[in-house]
């Protein structure tokens, strides 16, 4: 090996080391960075409601499948009837089932759920998601209640908001939701 060569790995191998150290680590620090910049997107965006109900020339109507794709404390199915009105679609609750979910049972936090409100909201995000333009949103006032230990199930129904095409148009988000004073249970078309 010639003499100034041992020297020279000497202070090669390090460098190269501390520098190859110095950008792992650096690219370790930019990883939180990058999930922060995933995790900016809206609450509402995350949930769901991808398929944005429509039915153009049906006024007759037809009848589309709504569930709780992500079920919670409680599971929740039903038919929801869409209707072309002219410059709106109308979305009509025919019968909504709603029951506890025996795999959450332990998870509910109250004695009884009292179901107090359903609505419907139909957004986009705006900007890079972090918000939310809400096209429409509406909630009517429903009563019903399920004790945390009860296996009957409620029904809801005769409920219809209509929403204008031009808010469906835009839309990327379409997602129907229900109260129990304060938990929100989301469900969305099938």
């Amino acid at each position: 090996m010639p003499a100034g060569f041992a020297a020279f790995l000497r202070s090669y191998i390090p460098r190269r080391v501390a520098i190859a150290a110095a950008a792992i680590s650096f690219g370790l620090l930019l990883l939180p960075w990058e999930s922060a910049v995933a995790q900016v997107q809206s609450y509402w965006l995350r949930q769901g409601g991808g398929i944005v109900g429509s039915c153009p020339g049906k006024p007759q109507g037809e009848p589309l499948q709504v569930a709780n794709k992500n079920a919670g404390w409680v599971l929740i199915t039903g038919v929801v009837t869409c209707r072309d009105e002219g410059a709106n679609y109308s979305f009509e609750l025919n019968f909504l089932r709603v029951e506890i979910n025996p795999g959450m049972r332990s998870a509910i936090e109250r004695d009884r759920l009292d179901f107090d409100w359903i609505g419907l909201a139909v957004f986009k995000p705006q900007g890079n998601g972090a918000q939310i333009d809400w096209l429409y949103d509406e909630a009517l006032p429903i009563e019903g209640s399920l004790a945390k230990t009860s296996q009957d199930k409620i029904y809801f129904g005769n409920l219809k908001f209509s929403v204008p095409k031009n808010a469906i148009g835009q839309a990327t988000n379409f997602l129907f939701y229900m109260t129990s004073h304060g938990p929100l249970y989301q469900f969305e078309l099938l």
